[in-house]
């Protein structure tokens, strides 16, 4: 098990249920001189509050199961320099997108995935997005790049018009991952990137390309790399060159083989066999762990929960296999979101054993080490800890209907 701390509390993919516990709800109102200000607006009124004002609106999309969204909101909105400049120079609103006026935003606004913040002009059109937390002065920076020049709506109609300056592609391309917008940022990194391979070996930046939004085995940059692994590793690392590969031999099946069949999915085992062959052809090790993280997939979308977990626990028990902290919450949460059969939830609720052994044992060194309790990776972890107890507790408790 791998402690992947900044993976943990930056983001969580979308997952509606209600996690009791690992998020106080906020309540949608004014506190004055505590960071943040966010107002007690609808959005109807705050877009006319916008044009009265000369403001753009910031909504902070959270849910109250989401504990990135608590870290922003206890940490990052608290910060005096941010909280000033929020507050001098937007309309701040909250919502939570599982109720009430929430639930519309979420729809309008396609967010998928918390935390999400958007920023809207006074017509109602979102000018910049921002996926996932940080800490305050990347946050500020993001902000105030994206209601500028290097806003999302700015940026795209500059590209639609033509605009292939380098440094503006490559800028460009951040602000649509910042966003969340994958399949647009790899369809721009891929149009960018290919034909320069052999550049990225010289430049860190379009090797970074390659990196966060390049996740296609079949495409021409991957065959690059891989025909050249001994080059990049040389340059860049073993670890981070072995990591990215894995994500995208991962990723592929995933989002390629588990289709739609009428009302439920299936699994293409033509496709799955070939893609095994080929996995094994480049002698990549974990094509049994990938096969088993495809066929997950295809167990939650078909309701096969037994299935599900028991796949899942193949992978925690192998000694060849191994899952992040992120991939191990995310597992747990579909089957407490999911399913109500006692004896599957409850062999979910043994996942968490060993994880939460290794952090407490993390959390006892860093306390003797560390002079303050507000050591960031001891208050993220303790985060983590947090939210992995009371998911495991509500394992072990039957499935309330919501």
């Amino acid at each position: 098990m791998r402690l992947l701390l900044w993976l943990f509390v930056t983001l969580l993919p979308v997952v509606t249920i209600e996690a009791t516990g690992i998020l106080v709800p906020v309540a949608q109102q004014e506190v004055q001189n505590e960071g943040i200000i966010f107002r007690n607006l609808t959005f109807d009124q705050a877009l006319k509050n916008a044009k009265s004002e000369n403001k753009i609106i910031f909504i902070d999309c959270y849910t109250v199961w989401c504990g990135p969204c608590k870290h922003m909101a206890n940490v990052v909105f608290k910060d005096q320099a941010l909280a000033e400049y929020f507050n001098k120079n937007f309309i701040n609103l909250k919502f939570d997108m599982e109720k009430g006026e929430g639930i519309t935003l979420r729809k309008r606004f396609g967010v998928d995935v918390f935390p999400t913040f958007i920023f809207v002009n006074g017509d109602g059109e979102i000018i910049h997005r921002i996926v996932g937390g940080s800490d305050a002065p990347e946050f500020l920076e993001k902000a105030k790049e994206g209601t500028g020049t290097k806003g999302l709506v700015k940026m795209q109609e500059r590209y639609k018009k033509g605009d292939r300056d380098t440094q503006f592609v490559i800028d460009y391309i951040g602000v649509l991952g910042d966003a969340y917008l994958t399949d647009e940022a790899e369809a721009v990194s891929r149009e960018f990137i290919e034909g320069k391979e052999t550049e990225m070996l010289d430049k860190e930046s379009y090797f970074n390309i390659f990196i966060n939004y390049i996740d296609d085995p079949n495409s021409n940059v991957f065959q690059y790399v891989l025909a050249h692994k001994g080059d990049f590793v040389k340059k860049y690392g073993k670890q981070q060159v072995e990591q990215k590969l894995y994500r995208v031999w991962a990723s592929y099946p995933v989002k390629t083989f588990v289709k739609k069949d009428g009302d439920t999915y299936k699994m293409d085992e033509v496709a799955m066999k070939a893609y095994i062959k080929q996995m094994k052809k480049y002698g990549v090790k974990e094509y049994a762990q990938i096969e088993l993280l495809t066929r997950m997939s295809e167990d939650e979308k078909t309701g096969n929960w037994k299935a599900y977990v028991d796949r899942g626990t193949k992978i925690l028990t192998n000694k060849n296999m191994s899952c992040s902290e992120q991939e191990l919450y995310t597992w747990a949460v579909k089957v407490d979101r999911k399913c109500s059969d006692m004896k599957l939830r409850i062999r979910t609720s043994k996942w968490f054993d060993k994880v939460l052994t290794e952090i407490k044992d993390r959390e006892v060194e860093l306390t003797k080490n560390s002079v303050s309790q507000n050591n960031a990776e001891l208050v993220q972890l303790r985060e983590m800890k947090r939210a992995f107890v009371n998911l495991q507790q509500r394992l072990t408790e039957p499935k309330v209907s919501r």
